[in-house]
């Protein structure tokens, strides 16, 4: 089923260079928040970056891109920009930071996911429900087709496997060295084909509808939802040897670990994320009051 272009103009892509020379490392998008937007991707790729300088290229409306650079020891970046991850020890794979730029007015042709998006609950809330068998979509990086002059976000579709409560994943620990140490998360299983570079996009499913039928037919119909819903962010998937380019090489085996979107819920509702969104929001109001025609982000 065909989704909306709005959803891929909200997948951005990290990584490294200027606008003639780009590489990705990894995917990110833009969501909108409780008034406060919002830069999302994994845990493991946020580490990746490091302290080193990175960009983030975002696609623009004459069809080129810009690349925004980020220094992260930079005091005045420190005070806009910094990542925000699961306030528990728990493991989870996910890194939010604040990203309160007027993109659109700069000519980027980028749109925030609106909060009301977030998949409710584990399973959709009152008569909406996903389970094991529906369809989902990946949107994000594919490192074979990148995008040589702008992001060109792709749409890797399977079905859920595996619900988040049913058995805890185990999955290379991305906060010990390589190869080290194992952790065990909450997540989905998606059985989706895809190569390096799709960590960080967002899930989506369509919940399944109850319609009650009784006052015409003795039936309770089910049919897919309009609205997708965001169900979690991409986190890994396993490998194993396969042939590529005539030569032996590690490709994925067609199933992947996402993380539920109530976890993303937890990071965005953190103490340390609740202090910064409710700082934002006090200066916008009082940004508002000394200019009434201002505007402070769009």
């Amino acid at each position: 089923m065909r989704i909306p272009d709005d959803v891929r103009k909200a997948v951005l892509f990290l990584g490294h260079g200027d606008d003639d020379h780009f590489q990705s490392v990894g995917t990110a998008f833009l969501l909108q928040y409780k008034d406060c937007r919002y830069l999302v991707t994994a845990e493991h790729i946020a580490l990746g970056l490091g302290e080193d300088p990175f960009a983030i290229r975002v696609n623009r409306m004459d069809g080129t891109a810009d690349t925004i650079s980020v220094d992260p020891l930079d005091p005045e970046t420190r005070a806009r920009f910094g990542w925000i991850t699961h306030p528990s020890a728990e493991h989870v794979d996910i890194a939010v930071a604040e990203f309160n730029i007027d993109l659109r007015g700069a000519g980027n042709d980028v749109l925030y996911l609106p909060e009301d998006i977030l998949l409710d609950g584990e399973t959709g809330g009152p008569g909406h429900a996903i389970g094991v068998g529906d369809f989902c979509y990946a949107v994000g990086l594919f490192r074979k087709v990148g995008g040589q002059k702008r992001n060109v976000p792709v749409v890797h579709t399977g079905h859920i496997a595996l619900m988040p409560s049913d058995e805890l994943i185990e999955v290379e620990d991305w906060r010990a060295p390589p190869n080290t140490r194992l952790a065990h998360v909450e997540a989905y299983l998606a059985e989706i084909s895809n190569l390096k570079g799709l960590s960080g996009a967002p899930v989506f499913a369509r919940p399944v509808v109850d319609l009650d039928m009784r006052p015409i037919l003795d039936v309770t119909a089910r049919m897919l939802a309009v609205d997708m819903k965001l169900i979690g962010v991409w986190q890994s998937s396993w490998d194993g040897w396969g042939i590529e380019s005539d030569r032996p090489t590690r490709v994925p085996v067609g199933m992947g670990v996402v993380t539920p979107t109530y976890k993303l819920v937890e990071v965005l509702e953190s103490s340390l994320a609740v202090a910064r969104r409710n700082e934002f929001l006090a200066w916008c109001r009082s940004e508002a009051a000394a200019k009434p025609d201002a505007t402070t982000i769009a």
